[in-house]
């Protein structure tokens, strides 16, 4: 009876140590992806303006397991992961935004994808339409030049568009502009042959998220996002 009773004894025991283990194994994961996204979010802090920045935590994983911190690990991580947001949504201001209409400076900062649109459509779109195959973007105004960055980590995408401006299209034998209009931002593919609008992409604000619509032949796909840092 006794010897049963051990075995009960140690079977329960094993039981919590393995859902301790699987529980330090989520958490451990949660702070390896923390660490990569806020590394990641430092570099493009870097890429947007000249500061020099600092990498997040230098904790090893090792370390963490040693000392089983690993939520600590993760609160501390999450704090730099939030510090990296709020200088990325200060460097997208401008310093003369009186004159900008509100399509823009409504955009102006950084913006996640909510977590229930991050299937992205087809490959035969996404060349056309980036931001669909990341998880951020961030949008500053210089002048005329309305700077973005679409970014996932460290894997980003930059570009830079001056509004009113017409350029060569992204499609062949096409022109096109990117421009005001009431409350979004649109920009406008037409073939150079007869004018006709091939491909449109607006991007606006309503009701606190941000809607990018992208519009070629019969497809027409719509993503939301939230700001990853509320404006002060």
């Amino acid at each position: 009876m006794d010897d049963e009773n051990d075995d009960s004894m140690e079977t329960q025991l094993d039981g919590e140590d393995l859902g301790q283990s699987i529980t330090d194994e989520g958490f451990l994961a949660q702070v390896q992806q923390r660490q990569q996204e806020t590394s990641g979010m430092n570099q493009i802090l870097q890429l947007v303006t000249d500061m020099d920045v600092q990498e997040p935590g230098t904790s090893s994983s090792r370390n963490v397991m040693e000392f089983s911190g690993i939520q600590q690990e993760l609160n501390n991580i999450e704090k730099e992961h939030n510090e990296v947001l709020q200088k990325l949504e200060e460097a997208s201001r401008s310093e003369a935004v009186h004159q900008v209409p509100a399509a823009l400076t409504n955009i102006f900062g950084t913006w996640r994808v909510l977590p229930n649109q991050e299937v992205h459509p087809s490959t035969t779109i996404t060349p056309y339409a980036p931001a669909f195959m990341y998880k951020y973007m961030w949008y500053k105004l210089d002048g005329f030049n309305l700077h973005s960055v679409l970014f996932t980590g460290h894997n980003h995408q930059k570009s830079v568009e001056t509004i009113g401006l017409e350029t060569n299209g992204d499609i062949e034998g096409t022109r096109k502009m990117m421009y005001v209009d009431k409350d979004r931002l649109v920009t406008s593919h037409r073939r150079q042959s007869d004018g006709m609008e091939v491909m449109r992409v607006e991007v606006f604000v309503e009701d606190e998220k941000l809607y990018y619509i992208f519009q070629k032949d019969q497809y027409r796909y719509i993503r939301q996002y939230e700001r990853a840092f509320q404006r002060t």
